[in-house]
C-alpha cells in the first residue's frame, strides 16, 4: 500500500535552501494558491451580471489532478475556478525555460527534477507546481510507491502544464500625445506588470504588447486596468485579463489563442472566439465589433453569437442587438494628396442617415504603431497637427447611430510644411523708394524642433498668384534690400521660404501667406511727348528710375 505524502516539518515542502535555488532557476516565484484550467466558451468569471468577459476559447493542456487524501484545506481550496495565484511581478518577461542544478529538459517536452534531500511529494507539488493536489499526478507518472520516502539524487519526470504559472509584463510600444501609466506620464517602452492603469486622453493613444504577440490598440478617452497577465510554462499564449472602465480596447492576436484574453466591462459578457475584435463601453452601454473569428456575447439572460462581419450592442439587462458592420467610406477627397500645412484641415464624407459620427486615426506608420491623432466627429474635416513631414496614413470609420464602429477606409496622404515658413514683417500700405533708397524686406524664424533654416528665398510678384515674379532671390540672412521694378501696376506681393540642408540634402519649405505693399515713387508715370531725335516705336516705353515714360508718336 502506498504511503501518502508525510506532511511533518521534513515534509512541508522543499527545503527551503534547495526550493529557492530551484524556482529561481526555473523563472518561478511560490504561489499559495493554485489557478484552474479555463473553462470552455461561454465564459463567465461570476462577476457582477453587469460585466463583459471577451475570452478566447482554449481547452486545459492537463486534466486538474484529484485532491490528496487528507490534504491540508488550503489545499483543497487553491483549485477553486476563478482563483489567482499570487506571485512576483519581478519576474522577467519570457522566462519560462527551465534551467539550474537540479532541473534539466527531457523527452517529450518532459521536465527532469533531481531530488534533494528533504524533498517530499507534498512539498515540491506546493511551491512548484500548479496546485497542492499534483503530487498524486507525480506519483503516477514517476511509479512511487513512497511518496514520503524521495531517495535523493534520483530523478522526477514533470510536465511542464503542471509547473506553476508566473506573472508576465506587457509592453507599451508607443504612447501617442496624452496618455498615462498609474496617474504618470507614459514613455514608449513601459513596462506594464500587473495591476497598471492605463488611461488616454483626447486625441490620445496607446499601442500595448503582449509577450504571447498579441497587441491591444487603446484608443482616445479610455481607462483600462491590467488586471492578469500569467505565463504557463510551454505555452505561449498568456492568460490575460482587463478591466475596460470606460472607452475602447482592439486586441488583436496572431492566431487561435490557447489561453483566454478576459475583457470586462459594465454592461454584459462575451465570449470570444475570433483573434480580432473591438471592446468599447459607455454609459452602461458596450458594443462589440468582430473583425475576425466570432465572438458570443451578452448577459447573463441572454447571449447571441456574433460573426465576423458583425457587430451587436447591449445593456446588462437588454438583449443583444446584432447589425452588419458598416461599409468603409471612400476616401477619394484624401488618397495621394499634399498638404503644405503643419495643421491642415482634411475632408471627410457626407454622413448619411446611417453614419452618425466618424472615427478618424491617422499615424506616421503604415501599421498603425505610432499614432498623431484619434479622434471621432461629426464635422466635415478635422485638424491633422502634424509634428513631422512625410507620409501620413489616415484610417475612417463609420460610427452608426447604435454606436456600432464598421470597416475602415484606408487613405495615404503626405505632409511637406517643413522648415516652416518665416513670419513676414508687415510693409507699410506704400512704400517710398527710389534709386538711393533700396526696399527693405524683413522677417522672423518660427521655432521649430524638426528644422533649423540656414538660407531664405524671397519673391516679389506683380500679382497674388506669383505667376509674374519680378524678383527671386535666396539670402542667408533675415532680411534682404531690393531695388524694385517699377513698372505699372505698382501694387506688389511678397513672400519668403525658409531653406534647410546642404547640396542634395538641401529641402525648401513652404512660402509664407503673401503680403500686398503699393510702391510710391519719387516722381509720377507720366506721359511726354519725345522730342524730334529721339526714336521709338508706337507704344514702347522708356524705362527711368522714376517710373515708365510712355513715347507716343504724334
Amino acid at each position: 500500500m502506498m504511503d501518502r505524502p508525510g506532511r511533518g516539518s521534513s515534509g512541508q515542502g522543499v527545503r527551503q535552501g534547495a526550493g529557492a535555488l530551484l524556482l529561481a532557476a526555473l523563472g518561478y516565484l511560490p504561489a499559495t494558491v493554485g489557478i484552474a484550467s479555463p473553462p470552455e466558451v461561454p465564459f463567465h468569471t461570476g462577476h457582477d451580471p453587469a460585466t463583459l468577459v471577451a475570452a478566447a476559447s482554449g481547452t486545459p493542456a492537463h486534466p486538474a489532478p484529484s485532491a490528496a487524501p487528507g490534504a491540508p484545506t488550503s489545499a483543497r481550496k487553491g483549485t477553486a475556478a476563478g482563483s489567482t495565484p499570487h506571485a512576483s511581478t519581478d519576474t522577467a518577461a519570457g522566462s519560462t525555460s527551465p534551467a539550474g542544478p537540479y532541473t534539466r529538459p527531457g523527452s517529450n517536452g518532459e521536465i527532469l527534477y533531481t531530488v534533494q534531500p528533504g524533498d517530499t511529494l507534498l512539498g515540491l507539488s506546493q511551491h512548484l507546481l500548479d496546485t497542492p493536489e499534483r503530487w498524486h499526478d507525480v506519483q503516477k507518472l514517476n511509479d512511487i510507491p513512497r511518496p514520503r520516502r524521495l531517495q535523493p539524487g534520483t530523478t522526477l519526470r514533470l510536465l511542464p502544464g503542471w509547473l506553476k504559472p508566473h506573472a508576465e509584463r506587457a509592453t507599451l510600444e508607443t504612447a501617442s500625445n496624452e496618455v498615462k501609466i498609474n496617474g504618470k506620464p507614459a514613455h514608449d517602452g513601459d513596462h506594464l506588470p500587473e495591476g497598471t492603469t492605463v488611461k488616454t486622453g483626447p486625441d490620445s493613444a496607446a499601442l500595448i504588447t503582449l509577450p504571447d504577440g498579441t497587441r491591444l490598440r487603446i484608443p482616445s478617452a479610455t481607462e483600462v486596468r491590467l488586471e492578469r497577465l500569467r505565463a504557463y510554462h510551454g505555452e505561449k499564449d498568456l492568460d490575460a485579463g482587463f478591466l475596460l472602465r470606460h472607452g475602447g480596447i482592439e486586441p488583436d492576436s496572431p492566431g487561435k489563442r490557447s489561453r483566454p484574453l478576459n475583457i470586462r466591462t459594465p454592461s454584459g459578457n462575451a465570449a470570444v472566439r475570433g483573434t480580432h475584435f473591438r471592446v468599447h463601453a459607455e454609459n452602461k452601454r458596450s458594443t462589440v465589433e468582430v473583425l475576425r473569428g466570432q465572438v458570443a456575447a451578452g448577459n447573463r439572460r441572454s447571449t447571441t453569437p456574433v460573426d465576423a462581419g458583425q457587430g451587436a450592442w447591449f445593456t446588462a439587462k437588454g438583449k443583444p442587438t446584432v447589425t452588419p458592420l458598416p461599409p468603409a467610406p471612400e476616401l477619394t477627397t484624401l488618397s495621394g494628396r499634399t498638404w503644405h500645412e503643419t495643421a491642415p484641415q482634411l475632408p471627410l464624407p457626407a454622413r448619411d442617415a446611417q453614419t452618425a459620427a466618424w472615427h478618424v486615426e491617422v499615424s506616421t506608420r503604415q501599421d498603425f504603431g505610432a499614432m498623431v491623432l484619434d479622434t471621432r466627429t461629426q464635422a466635415p474635416a478635422f485638424t491633422l497637427p502634424s509634428r513631422q513631414d512625410g507620409p501620413h496614413f489616415v484610417r475612417v470609420s463609420r460610427i452608426s447611430p447604435t454606436g456600432i464602429e464598421g470597416y475602415a477606409g484606408l487613405a495615404e496622404i503626405s505632409i511637406l510644411a517643413r522648415p516652416l515658413p518665416p513670419k513676414l514683417q508687415p510693409q507699410a500700405a506704400e512704400v517710398q523708394v527710389n534709386r538711393d533708397h533700396p526696399l527693405m524686406f524683413a522677417w522672423q524664424t518660427v521655432p521649430d524642433e524638426v528644422a533649423l533654416p540656414q538660407r531664405y528665398r524671397l519673391q516679389v510678384a506683380a500679382d497674388a498668384g506669383f505667376r509674374t515674379i519680378l524678383h527671386d532671390t535666396v539670402v542667408d540672412a533675415r532680411s534682404a534690400r531690393i531695388q524694385p521694378d517699377t513698372r505699372r501696376p505698382l501694387a506688389r506681393w511678397w513672400r519668403v521660404a525658409a531653406i534647410e540642408g546642404e547640396g542634395a540634402h538641401q529641402k525648401q519649405g513652404p512660402f509664407s501667406a503673401a503680403q500686398r505693399f503699393v510702391l510710391k515713387v519719387d516722381a509720377p508715370i507720366v506721359e511726354a511727348k519725345p522730342r524730334p531725335f529721339v526714336r521709338a516705336s508706337d507704344g514702347e516705353p522708356i524705362h527711368t528710375g522714376h517710373g515708365d515714360m510712355l513715347i507716343r508718336a504724334d
